[in-house]
């Protein structure tokens, strides 16, 4: 009964409800509590900018398959640092600016990408100076 004109209170006078609430209706408020879980996933490296390495640090908040991999400013995979099946907790790894081959890569930006259980949850990024 979405009434915007009518007489709410059948006092014989029309009433226009504008509000969110019905007229006449009983007010109905209440406040529930829920706790939010923390999605946050904590991915930090330091230092940054860094030479000639740098560590990655993250916070698992359940365990799941774990990928932490570095990719260029062109979205290429430069190299994987950890996959893994991880329990919760802290974790880190060292990216010595060296990619999957071996080689040294030149000085620029850097991405790093958490997944955990195929999704990514963080992306950071870093810069290595020569």
């Amino acid at each position: 009964h979405n009434y915007r004109v009518w007489d709410g209170d059948n006092n014989g006078t029309a009433t226009i409800d504008i509000g969110c609430y019905e007229f006449g209706a009983e007010p109905y408020v209440e406040a529930l509590q829920y706790q939010i879980p923390n999605t946050q996933y904590q991915l930090t490296n330091y230092p940054n900018p860094f030479n000639p390495e740098t560590k990655i640090t993250f916070d698992l908040l359940e365990a799941g398959q774990v990928k932490l991999e570095i990719y260029n400013i062109k979205g290429q995979k430069v190299k994987q640092l950890v996959s893994d099946q991880l329990s919760a907790g802290e974790y880190s790894a060292i990216w010595n600016g060296r990619d999957s081959n071996g080689n040294q890569v030149s000085s620029g930006i850097y991405f790093y990408k958490l997944n955990v259980n195929s999704k990514t949850e963080a992306v950071k990024k870093c810069l290595l100076l020569k």
